[in-house]
């Protein structure tokens, strides 16, 4: 399946004077404010993952480079913010912890590859090898937000 992004006249026009990596931010701010980040996964409650966006960001400056565990960056972003699973509504089959884990990797760590700032590895993993998957920043991520 191919997909073509058709931009509006004013869009072509400031690709044109300011270049792909303002539109790409423009892109990236829309993503972090306007877009409904539930609608990746349906899950009720849990609104709040939202805010953690910019702490994943700094989360890839610092340590980004390497490859290390999914697991490992769902517990910092637990550990910074405790208070994400408290939005999550009482389920029999999940503990409110655990569907914050899985709204943390269903929203920030698949925006975040969609957005073309993280790659995983191995790129596809069977359910019981899951807690192997790693992930690293990539150069896009190194190009928009360049150290100074």
């Amino acid at each position: 399946m191919r997909c073509r992004l058709l931009l509006k006249k004013a869009a072509a026009k400031r690709l044109d004077t300011k270049g792909w990596l303002t539109l790409y931010q423009d892109m990236l701010a829309a993503a972090f404010s306007e877009f409904n980040w539930a609608w990746m996964d349906h899950y009720d409650g849990l609104e709040d993952i939202q805010t953690v966006g910019p702490f994943f960001l700094w989360l890839q400056a610092e340590k980004g480079g390497d490859w290390l565990p999914v697991d490992g960056y769902i517990n910092d972003m637990l550990a910074a913010f405790p208070q994400l699973p408290l939005s999550a509504l009482p389920r029999p089959y999940a503990s409110e912890e655990q569907q914050t884990r899985w709204a943390l990797d269903s929203r920030v760590i698949r925006l975040f590859r969609l957005l073309g700032l993280i790659e995983l590895n191995p790129e596809r993993v069977l359910f019981r090898e899951e807690a192997e998957q790693r992930l690293r920043r990539t150069a896009l991520f190194e190009g928009v937000f360049a150290k100074g």
